[in-house]
């Protein structure tokens, strides 16, 4: 059944995170669990579901569930159908045989234009006050990760052993997922 297959793909899944993949990655393939488990029990009226009974128009009407019921952008509903077919490869990978749902269903991203803050708009964000303490620490971070260029799971993941003195006299940030190295003058 998906779920059970879906179960153990995840299960596979997590021992690759702090290596090859990360917990927020790890995290996104559980929620996908999670809706296509409540979409089963909306429009199936069951909690799981044999494989081969899965076809291209199931695959539709989970993508119409993911957007009519979660409010899921068109990107992110597909990113859900992409971690879903991971999940069939794993069961092809098995050795168990099945006709194919992904065959016939076409995955399409619209593309987004993202705009990006100018150095005043940072400038702004960084001078801003807050009342709030909590508020005070998300601007720092996002902040810090508008200079650095790191990740929000970098910094994180962030602790002193990152930090190290070069022999110029520079701090650095190393980072320990793609050992590379942000310098910072003191």
């Amino acid at each position: 059944t998906i779920i059970s297959y879906f179960e153990k793909y995840n299960e596979q899944y997590k021992l690759k995170v702090g290596t090859t993949t990360t917990w927020t990655t790890y995290t996104k393939y559980e929620l996908t669990k999670n809706r296509l488990i409540e979409f089963l029990q909306q429009k199936h009226r069951v909690k799981d579901m044999p494989i081969k009974e899965i076809t291209t128009v199931f695959l539709q009407d989970f993508y119409l569930f993911l957007r009519n019921t979660h409010n899921s952008g068109n990107n992110n509903a597909m990113k859900n159908l992409q971690r879903l077919r991971a999940v069939f490869n794993y069961i092809r990978n098995t050795g168990v045989t099945f006709i194919d749902p992904y065959a016939n269903f076409k995955m399409s991203f619209e593309k987004s234009d993202r705009s990006y803050l100018d150095l005043d708009e940072v400038q702004t964000i960084y001078n801003k006050e807050f009342e709030s303490e909590r508020l005070s620490k998300v601007r720092d971070v996002f902040v810090f990760a508008c200079w650095t260029g790191l990740s929000y799971s970098d910094i994180h993941d962030l602790t002193e052993d990152n930090l190290k003195t070069g022999i110029d006299g520079n701090l650095w940030i190393m980072s320990k997922r793609n050992k590379t190295g942000i310098k910072f003058n003191v």
